[in-house]
């Protein structure tokens, strides 16, 4: 589907899903830009009783994503606000609609629109809102761990990270003579990731900074798409992805805080050295193309003190 197809998927998904909402009109809407198969649109709708609502809609595809992925589509982020979320008694957006339409094929969302929010990655001061999300999401994977796991959840499972090893083995080959430890580890990891990284709770599965919002001094995670049963260690390894040392420690303080008050278990420091390596090996898995950029360069370059760490860890 192109860009210009699905917008105007959206622009009718978005008539269509505002009406079913009861809303009168719709006042004014800012379309942004298209991600792929995504789109998304900021709506202010006149309501019946006079108020006036605005919604951040979304939409995309209502095939399923196909596989391999770890990022599953607007359909199954609808499914996690409506099974999952909606338990959940933490800061998140509202879900005001779902939209499935058969005609456009298109699957959309209503959240509530939050005035005045912005990504961590873009305020002042981000140090205080990390920590406050490094808290979020220890509460968040503290609650799931007895919750109710929705059957529609995907999990990391030992095929999950067998595919995902062999991809950034094989989009790296180029590099190999450049730096031959790195098939070592992709074979390395996809035997023991599975037993490191348990899928022990439900995540986020792309807790980065760029998704979570900071409105009026409180923390909301948004773009659920990647939510599943894994290692919540890997949801704090892609919080302090590319942040400082000092601020990373000082968010991992924090999370062991909030989800362990009684003590942190003693494999923690193993766990999330592996997500740390899990995270930069799915990125260089992640595309399927043989690049020898010099960022591709650097990512590689960056994993071989994070899998010298792990080996430490796991003798």
């Amino acid at each position: 589907m192109s860009n210009d197809e699905t917008s105007d998927a959206a622009v009718v998904a978005t008539d269509i899903l505002v009406a079913g909402l009861g809303a009168d009109a719709i006042l004014q809407r800012i379309k942004l830009p298209t991600l792929g198969s995504t789109g998304c649109e900021i709506v202010t709708c006149h309501m019946p009783d006079g108020s006036l609502r605005k919604l951040f809609c979304k939409f995309g595809p209502l095939a399923e994503v196909e596989q391999p992925a770890h990022c599953f589509g607007v359909a199954y982020e609808a499914q996690v606000y409506d099974q999952l979320l909606s338990a959940w008694q933490g800061d998140v957006p509202r879900l005001h609609g779902v939209l499935l339409d058969e005609t456009t094929q298109t699957v959309g969302l209503a959240l509530g629109y939050l005035d005045g929010a912005a990504p961590l990655d873009q305020v002042q001061q981000p140090k205080a809102g990390l920590l406050a999300a490094a808290r979020w999401i220890a509460g968040f994977h503290h609650w799931s761990e007895t919750a109710a796991v929705p059957s529609f959840l995907h999990r990391y499972d030992t095929e999950f990270y067998r595919v995902w090893m062999q991809r950034a083995g094989h989009f790296t080959r180029h590099l190999h003579e450049r730096y031959p430890w790195l098939p070592e580890i992709c074979e390395r990891c996809q035997r023991h990731l599975p037993a490191m990284l348990p899928p022990a709770t439900i995540i986020h599965g792309e807790y980065q900074a760029n998704n979570i919002l900071d409105v009026h001094g409180h923390n909301m995670a948004t773009d659920w798409e990647s939510a599943v049963l894994a290692a919540g260690e890997i949801d704090l390894a892609s919080l302090t992805w590319d942040w400082d040392d000092n601020v990373a420690s000082l968010c991992e303080q924090e999370y062991c805080l909030a989800r362990w008050p009684d003590g942190t278990p003693d494999d923690f420091a193993l766990r999330l050295a592996a997500a740390r390596v899990f995270l930069h090996l799915r990125q260089l898995g992640d595309s399927a193309e043989e690049d020898g950029s010099e960022s591709r360069i650097a990512e590689v370059e960056e994993l071989l003190p994070l899998a010298e760490r792990l080996r430490d860890l796991e003798k």
